[in-house]
């Protein structure tokens, strides 16, 4: 998990991610971060930086939390990731 790209100096481990219809919740050494759907503006895959494109970002509107957050999820892939988000009803990219 890290917040932005430069904000951290690496992966930080056991970050979880809960997802439902009613918000996304990801907690991590960083922070706990929850996000109601109408907060989410979009969920994608992460660029380059953080982790070779197999990160996800979340893009949200909420006041004082980081503009993007993002994590890598183990042992799945993001776009299994996202394809759930979306099923959800999150606009995912």
């Amino acid at each position: 998990m890290c917040v932005d790209a430069v904000a951290t100096s690496g992966r930080q481990s056991r970050a979880t991610l809960a997802a439902t219809e009613a918000g996304l919740k990801l907690s991590g050494t960083l922070g706990d971060f929850k996000l109601s759907p109408t907060a989410v503006k979009c969920v994608k895959r992460a660029g380059f930086y953080p982790w070779l494109w197999g990160g996800i970002r979340i893009c949200h509107c909420v006041p004082g939390y980081p503009q993007r957050l993002q994590f890598c999820p183990m042992g799945i892939r993001s776009r299994q990731v996202l394809a759930q988000l979306r099923a959800l009803g999150f606009m995912t990219g």
